[in-house]
């Protein structure tokens, strides 16, 4: 996996490219629009099935259970509290675009794209 450095010349524009998963993330002007295409059978299967079941957790909201507490004892609470702000995030983007769209398999796309950009 190859990661560019932020380009921070000019206006306040990030991008980021990671070349082994085909996925790209750009914060360019207000007016720009990108197509980025279905979701292909291409690549790794396991990998694009994890995704997408992991995508499809970010339905329920955000909560902290039993188990969770457990497997996050001793974990340094800087790393806890990224991850929380990670969760709240992706859950309000999955509903912010479920409202949005009609098909919700596209809402999952999007979110299994976007976890892409974390792995």
């Amino acid at each position: 996996m190859v990661w560019t450095e932020p380009h921070t010349e000019g206006a306040d524009h990030v991008h980021y490219s990671c070349s082994t998963r085909s996925c790209r993330v750009g914060n360019g002007c207000a007016q720009e629009h990108h197509y980025r295409g279905g979701i292909t059978h291409a690549g790794n299967v396991h990998l694009r099935t994890q995704l997408v079941d992991t995508a499809w957790a970010f339905k329920a909201r955000p909560a902290v259970g039993a188990t969770l507490r457990k497997r996050q004892d001793g974990i340094h609470p800087d790393t806890i509290a990224r991850s929380w702000a990670a969760q709240q995030r992706l859950c309000g983007k999955f509903h912010r675009l479920d409202a949005r769209k009609t098909n919700r398999k596209v809402v999952v796309c999007a979110i299994a794209r976007e976890l892409a950009g974390f792995l």
